[in-house]
């Protein structure tokens, strides 16, 4: 049996002793102030637990006073979740509490024993902790230390809340400790460790630490050192608790993340709201049970049915009965997956990639089917057996959440084509059905889809009427040549790995092959729009609008969507991506695109969010989904979200390039350049000319004030391409790179390069302005910021203009109006730039001119949260402290900048004015 408190090792002499009328009997547990006996209440005979003053605190009046107000605090407190107090009393041998004596163990040894906790088990014990601090807070109680060795489980499942010893009474919330010393560490609320005015909604914090503890085995915020756990509570945000528990409902997830808000005004206000959605929670899990209780013992009944259909069936066997005939069993959803492919030769492999894309272009009306795709499936140069093995096939239909799964196999002997396909139940791995093979010349591919959809539709548990396969659709979308159909394939393979110069003249080849493929125009116009070559785009989709008519309504809106974009109406292209939805509820491409346009040209945050992870729960392979979910909790300043989305990511797929980059780009954002070059590296071995990676690298140099490595590294990218639209990024680089060290000629030099090879590049037009302020023209300067201004009215959205603040803001400084650049930089920030960081600072800087200084110290402190080694940051912190009249604090921000640019280039000018304030403040110590 465990008692209230860990285990101490001190030794106990009272054990047989008898004090009052209580004879003691052994010990239960000891704490920092006190020592549990239980023991024998002679008069009542009963058992009772005795709380002891440790001895060493006996003339200490701050601890007597604790251990009093713990035991007038509980007496005042009835409740069935709150432990009883008797009596206290005092003795020569010391002061001490007589409580009730509960059989039972501490729930943190319960998590030890049990280990996470089933969700119905967790809302039982959670509810009645809740239920206690209702009770305790009415009275105006609050605990302060509530954690899971303060709360008893009882061996019938009860709770007891124990040690008030930290407890304020109303108006007695200093009378003990302050907040900053009190309390254990990894339960204590934020406002409690800033030192902030703190109520009972301290309580409904750590309630809601030991709910995800009780959840997951482990608690949501982590350090290695009480400092670090403290920066984690107030600055990081834990990992979503589906992402630890897959099973857990999201109403639960909600629950524990309003518990666990940061602000206290955000989180329950009250234990007894939180104690009613806890219940509410724990009812839908009953309900839940008793539905799937119904389902089992329907189950059962089949499964009893099974049984005698098997008897008959040996009885047909054993007297030669003919065989029952049985109708093919329907599902409700059906994911088809890559085909495996036997015998093809490697010019013929793209068979696998055409039957699964004809498969989706005929079922795709159908929201039972879902097509999953793989671009990662091994297209070895030689080889007679490739494509989707049964096993990884499995997982797919799995994540795709599908009751069967659709496996074929494709082999091919000479012209002719044989296909064979099972169903098997996704969850279970059972086999279902063995459909018909189907066989016929390779030039009559589209026909042998007609055949095998027209074998797929009979298994769909379905009421909608079913369009005749071969009605002309596929014609429509796929064209009529076969070889056309080749490289269209090809070429939109390419184009979805980032292969511009492989796609677009597959795509030309399926074009002139046949001119009514319509698809090879919109993906072929998408090539030259993601070169920036919008011209060619327009063109391209002008030449196929006659053909647009022959299209199915899904793929017209499609068409449609790649126009709007072209043409940059992201209203328009939302417009057609809601209807597309509503066509097709279970592809995860078109909810990624419509979460990349409110995200990226609307700056909806918060509403894109959820589309985002619907993405990934719809095909949990999707790198753009991961990449801009990261971005979009990095946009908001949730640093730890944004890491911990990304990780996930790029751990489940290791020789992924795009998982890579996506991972690089995030780490730069947040400060962890290191883990970032070295990523940037090995992809780099994998790619020795990746774009993103030198891309990455250059901007991680420079962050680092390594300026001659990053224009090195922007001098190899620019050899590495030839594209225009791609070289201007590389010029953008180098110019970044001279204008922070002050080698302006280089850089107007790189930005004149840039703009003559898209004149419509925003960033360039945003840095000649800056470069404009640099060389004291500040007429230039606004010339500049109008041609910026221009350009971003041509677009609708939200896109960019940020740049556009931010460089209105660098003018009103220059023109002594610091106000008004807060005001822009401020408006800036309700943009959500992804490098939220480099915003702060310079937001902190505009404040500091105003003479702001506090509030420029907090705007500094958030951006080095944000990017713990923005270096600029942790220098203007210094100069902020510093006009503060805080000089410890102010050398030690200095002190922190020379240490993240440590490895800097040693001539940069702002390392040598960090050297010489670092000097001048240990100086001024020495006086």
């Amino acid at each position: 049996m465990t008692g209230f408190f860990s285990l101490g090792c001190v030794r106990v002499s009272r054990i047989g002793q008898k004090i009052r009328h209580y004879h003691i009997e052994e010990k239960l547990g000891s704490g920092a102030f006190g020592v549990v006996f239980k023991a024998l209440d002679l008069k009542l005979e009963r058992y009772v637990a005795l709380k002891f003053l440790n001895k060493k605190f006996v003339d200490d009046s701050q601890a007597r006073l604790r251990f009093i107000n713990e035991a007038r605090t509980v007496s005042a407190l009835d409740h069935p979740n709150i432990a009883t107090v008797h009596e206290i009393n005092e003795t020569a041998d010391g002061l001490f509490i007589s409580m009730s004596y509960y059989a039972g163990e501490t729930l943190d040894r319960y998590l030890e024993t049990h280990g996470p906790l089933s969700l119905r088990e967790v809302c039982r014990l959670a509810t009645q902790i809740a239920r206690g601090l209702t009770q305790a807070h009415a009275r105006g109680v609050t605990h302060r230390d509530l954690k899971p060795s303060n709360v008893m489980v009882t061996k019938d499942g009860a709770v007891k809340i124990l040690d008030f010893g930290m407890a304020c009474m109303p108006g007695r919330m200093e009378s003990v400790e302050s907040p900053s010393s009190g309390g254990t560490a990894a339960y204590m609320a934020p406002e409690e460790i800033q030192g902030f005015d703190a109520d009972h909604r301290v309580d409904l914090f750590a309630l809601g630490v030991i709910l995800y503890e009780m959840s997951t085995g482990r608690r949501p915020f982590q350090g290695e050192h009480v400092a670090s756990l403290y920066y984690a509570i107030v600055n990081e945000e834990p990992e979503p608790l589906t992402q630890l528990r897959p099973d857990l409902p999201q109403e639960f997830e909600t629950i524990v993340t309003q518990a666990l808000e940061k602000d206290p005004d955000q989180r329950f206000q009250t234990a007894d709201k939180l104690a009613d959605r806890l219940a509410r929670c724990s009812s839908g899990i009953t309900a839940r049970f008793r539905r799937i209780g119904q389902v089992a013992r329907t189950r059962a009944l089949a499964a009893l049915g099974v049984a005698v259909l098997v008897l008959l069936l040996i009885l047909a066997t054993l007297f030669r009965i003919g065989p029952l005939s049985k109708a093919p069993k329907t599902v409700s959803s059906l994911a088809v997956v890559p085909v495996l492919l036997e015998g093809v030769e490697p010019e013929w492999t793209w068979l696998g990639d055409a039957v699964l894309d004809l498969l989706n272009t005929e079922l795709g009306q159908y929201p039972e089917i879902s097509v999953v795709e793989e671009r990662d499936v091994p297209r070895p140069a030689q080889a007679s057996r490739v494509g989707m093995d049964l096993q990884r096939a499995f997982v797919l239909a799995r994540a795709a959440r599908a009751e069967a799964m659709l496996w074929a196999k494709l082999e091919k002997s000479g012209t002719r084509l044989i296909m064979t396909a099972r169903v098997f139940d996704a969850r279970s791995g059972s086999h279902l059905a063995t459909l018909e093979p189907i066989e016929g010349e390779v030039q009559h591919l589209y026909t042998l889809i007609d055949e095998l959809c027209a074998r797929i539709l009979p298994l769909l548990d379905s009421d909608k009427e079913r369009a005749a396969p071969g009605d002309g659709r596929t014609f429509a979308a796929t064209g009529t040549s076969l070889d056309a159909y080749r490289y269209f394939l090809e070429g939109k393979s390419a184009a979805l790995g980032g292969r511009y110069r492989t796609a677009v003249p597959k795509l030309r080849q399926a074009i002139r092959l046949d001119s009514t493929f319509i698809r090879a125009y919109y993906y072929l116009a998408w090539q030259y729009a993601t070169l920036y070559e919008y011209d060619k785009a327009r063109k391209i989709l002008e030449k196929g609008k006659p053909h647009v008519s022959a299209l199915s309504q899904e793929e017209r809106l499609r068409y449609l969507a790649v126009e709007a974009s072209i043409d940059r109406r992201w209203r328009d292209y939302a417009v057609y991506h809601e209807k597309l939805i509503t066509l097709k509820p279970q592809d995860a491409s078109l909810h990624f695109n419509y979460a990349f346009v409110q995200f990226v040209y609307f700056r909806r945050v918060d509403f894109a969010i959820p589309l985002f992870r619907k993405t990934i729960d719809l095909d949990s392979t999707h790198t753009g989904a991961f990449r801009f979910l990261a971005y979009a909790y990095l946009a908001k300043g949730q640093r730890q979200r944004a890491l911990q989305t990304i990780t996930r990511f790029s751990e489940s797929r290791p020789m992924s390039l795009p998982a890579h980059a996506a991972m690089t780009e995030i780490q730069s954002y947040l400060g962890e350049y290191e883990v970032a070059r070295a990523n940037c590296e090995k992809t780099l071995l994998m790619q020795p000319n990746s774009r993103e990676a030198l891309i990455q690298l250059t901007r991680i140099y420079r962050a680092q004030g390594k300026y001659a490595l990053a224009e090195e590294t922007a001098k190899r990218y620019l050899a590495a391409v030839s594209i225009p639209s791609l070289k201007a990024d590389g010029h953008v680089e180098s110019a970044r790179t001279c204008l922070l060290g002050q080698r302006l000629a280089e850089a107007r030099n790189h930005l004149d390069l840039a703009l003559s090879l898209d004149a419509q590049y925003s960033d360039a037009l945003w840095l000649q302005g800056l470069l404009a302020l640099e060389m004291n023209d500040v007429t230039r300067a606004k010339m500049w910021a109008t041609r910026l201004e221009a350009l971003l009215k041509q677009v609708e959205g939200l896109e960019d203009r940020w740049l556009l603040s931010h460089l209105r803001a660098q003018i009103a400084l220059q023109e002594q109006r610091p106000d008004a650049a807060v005001q822009h930089l401020q408006n800036a920030l309700k943009l959500f730039p992804l490098d939220r960081a480099y915003y702060l600072n310079a937001l902190a800087e505009a404040q500091l001119a105003a003479g702001r200084t506090s509030q420029a110290i907090e705007s500094f402190g958030k951006a080095l949260t944000l990017n713990p080694r923005a270096a600029r940051a942790a220098y203007g912190l210094g100069l902020a402290l510093e006009q503060a009249r805080r000089p410890t604090q102010a050398r030690q921000a200095f002190q922190r900048f020379l240490t993240i640019w440590s490895e800097a280039d040693p001539n940069l000018a702002l390392l040598t004015q960090g050297k010489k304030k670092v000097q001048q403040f240990a100086i001024s110590t020495k006086r």
